[in-house]
């Protein structure tokens, strides 16, 4: 935490992660009326004047705790979460069998859009040590409600902002899935295809770029509908297992 500016009867106050340098979250006040000296004075001081107005009090805490440790991050949407579930009926959740790897966390969230990424890893950043691999798989539930232009900033500014927060971990982006139905859209079929096929050229081209692989999954296409659940949008178990052997074989190939 630390003291951010004092304007004139405007104090505001930022909490920062100490750890990965990112700033949290920002609180401010008003109504007080603080001397300009006041800025190098003690936390008691400060005190002495927020409480004149709010029961706070700013103090320094200094905590160790267990940080938990996972070797790969597995982010995205509800085929994550599927994928979770399919993991742990086949008991390989931790390690999808590959050597050298002992944990993984996954955080699947049903319908989860692009936005909440940046949320996501750093909730994941605060709770956990730097994992070894990050595996992203989002941008399909975007496909239908945004702009190509906001989607490609969006898609740059946090893939870039990720491999800055975490030099020491590999990056891997999944390819958006094709679907058999693609649920709330007025945007016809061959063009939500089309926009899709675009954002995943776009994607592997920025991610090999910074060092990063791709997972194409090449394998996954409408043309076989069974790899699909009865809803059109979610794979089947069969395509589940692709989906994760996909990730596997990139593990194997990265470590």
């Amino acid at each position: 935490m630390h003291l951010g500016d004092i304007l004139g009867d405007h104090l505001v106050i930022e909490f920062t992660c100490h750890i990965y340098n990112c700033p949290m979250i920002r609180i401010s006040f008003c109504q007080f009326k603080f001397e300009p000296s006041y800025i190098c004075y003690s936390t008691n001081h400060i005190n002495h004047h927020i409480n004149q107005y709010c029961k706070l009090k700013i103090i320094t805490l200094t905590h160790t705790y267990q940080r938990y440790v996972s070797d790969v991050w597995f982010v995205g949407d509800s085929f994550v979460h599927w994928a979770e579930r399919r993991a742990v009926f086949r008991q390989i959740q931790n390690s999808l069998g590959v050597k050298g790897i002992s944990s993984i966390t996954w955080e699947g969230s049903r319908g989860m859009k692009w936005e909440l990424l940046m949320q996501t890893i750093q909730y994941l950043a605060l709770r956990e040590s730097c994992p070894k691999v990050i595996f992203i798989h989002l941008g399909s539930n975007n496909i239908g409600s945004s702009s190509c232009s906001y989607l490609r900033a969006v898609m740059k500014r946090d893939i870039l902002n990720i491999v800055s927060m975490f030099p020491n971990a590999k990056l891997v982006v999944s390819a958006m899935l094709p679907r058999l139905v693609w649920n709330r859209t007025l945007i016809s079929v061959d063009k939500i295809e089309k926009k899709r096929r675009y954002f995943n050229r776009f994607l592997r081209r920025l991610v090999c770029y910074l060092g990063g692989q791709f997972v194409s999954h090449e394998e996954i296409t409408a043309d076989t509908p069974g790899l699909f659940f009865g809803d059109g949008v979610h794979l089947s178990d069969v395509g589940t297992d692709l989906f994760l052997m996909a990730f596997k074989d990139c593990l194997e190939t990265m470590l």
